[in-house]
C-alpha cells in the first residue's frame, strides 16, 4: 500500500465494524527507526460492508483526533484498531487489532517527526487491573517479587537484567514421568543443554 505526503489519503480495511459507536485508531511504526505516529482516522462504514478509513498527512501541526498524521517518507508497518472512544490514541487500551500491513509512504523528504504522544488523546488516567494511575510506569510483580515495570503508554514490558545469582532447576519429562533434574541452572547465561534419549 502507498501513501502521500502532504495529501488526504483513503484506504479500505476488509473488516466490518463490531462495535458502536466505532472509532479507528492508526498506529504506524517507522521501520527503520522505531518513531511511532497515531492518529484516529475518519471512518466511512455501512453495517455489513467493508470500513473506508481517511487520514491526511500534513507538516503542520497535526491534530491527530482529527485524523492527521506526519509521516516521513520510506518504509512504515501499520497497525489498525478498532475502540469506541474518539478521544483514546493508546493503542493499548483498543478493543481490537484489525489489521497491520507494511505501507510506503512517498513525498518530500523531511527528517521523521517527534512521536505521537498517546497520552495526548484523552488526558484521562491509566487504568490496568481496574486501577487508575496517572504514572507514566507501572511495577510488575509476580510473586510478590519486583520483575520488571510495565509502561501502559507504549504497552512495553522492560525486565532488568539479572543481578546477582538467580538459579533455577529445570526437570526432564518424558512421556509424563520425571527422568533428569538438572540443577542450579542460571537463565541469565546463555546455556545448551544436550539431552540424550536411548529406548
Amino acid at each position: 500500500m502507498r501513501f502521500e505526503r502532504d495529501a488526504s489519503n483513503t484506504f479500505t480495511l476488509a473488516a466490518r465494524p463490531t462495535l458502536s459507536p466505532s472509532e479507528w485508531l492508526l498506529r504506524f511504526v517507522k521501520v527503520d527507526s522505531g518513531v511511532e505516529m497515531l492518529c484516529v482516522a475518519d471512518a466511512y462504514a455501512v453495517a455489513g460492508r467493508p470500513v473506508r478509513l481517511t487520514f491526511v498527512e500534513t507538516d503542520a501541526n497535526p491534530t491527530a483526533l482529527d485524523g492527521e498524521v506526519t509521516l516521513s517518507p520510506g518504509q512504515w508497518q501499520l497497525y489498525v484498531y478498532e475502540q469506541a472512544s474518539a478521544s483514546n490514541l493508546n493503542y493499548t487500551l483498543t478493543d481490537r487489532l484489525v489489521y497491520d500491513t507494511l505501507v510506503e509512504v512517498a513525498g518530500a523528504d523531511i527528517p521523521d517527526p517527534e512521536p505521537t504522544n498517546p497520552c495526548a488523546g484523552s488526558g484521562e488516567p491509566t487504568t490496568v487491573n481496574g486501577v487508575e494511575s496517572d504514572t507514566p510506569t507501572i511495577t510488575v510483580l509476580q510473586g510478590g517479587v519486583e520483575v520488571g515495570t510495565l509502561n501502559p503508554a507504549t504497552g512495553v514490558h522492560t525486565v532488568p537484567e539479572c543481578g546477582g545469582s538467580c538459579l533455577v532447576d529445570a526437570f526432564i519429562y518424558v512421556d509424563g514421568e520425571e527422568v533428569e533434574t538438572l540443577p542450579d541452572l542460571d537463565p541469565c547465561e546463555a546455556q545448551t543443554i544436550n539431552i540424550n534419549i536411548s529406548w
